[in-house]
């Protein structure tokens, strides 16, 4: 029998990014505290929170159009736009082209200070969107 080392490379691959994947879900917050952490922020900042139906529809739509084109359908991660930034930021050596959603963009601000600049941060920033 043949040996296929690529096999078990893959298979230690996959095994290694199942274990790094069920380390960030473990470790990082959820968001059943939501209610708790806008209260706060709301305090610290002055920030008046306001429902939903109290924001015009037109601005709503407006966030949507310009910041996350697909927010209806993404349900708080953008996978084409994932594809889409994965070459650019691989050729570029960095984490400059973007692929946040709104939900993204809010979990980011409310769990981790707005700080997802490591590539820890971005499987923290995955896993609170989800």
């Amino acid at each position: 029998m043949a040996r296929r080392p690529w096999l078990t490379a893959s298979a230690a691959f996959v095994a290694l990014l199942g274990s790094l994947l069920v380390v960030v879900w473990v470790t990082t917050p959820h968001a059943q505290h939501l209610e708790t952490l806008l209260a706060a922020r709301e305090r610290a900042t002055g920030v008046k929170v306001i429902p939903l139906s109290g924001v015009s529809v037109f601005v709503r739509e407006s966030l949507v159009a310009t910041e996350d084109e697909r927010f209806y359908r993404n349900h708080g991660v953008d996978l084409l736009g994932i594809l889409r930034a994965i070459p650019y930021d691989a050729s570029h050596a960095s984490f400059a082209e973007g692929a946040s959603t709104i939900t993204d963009q809010l979990a980011k601000i409310l769990y981790l200070n707005g700080n997802d600049h490591s590539p820890w941060r971005k499987l923290e920033d995955l896993d609170l969107s989800l």
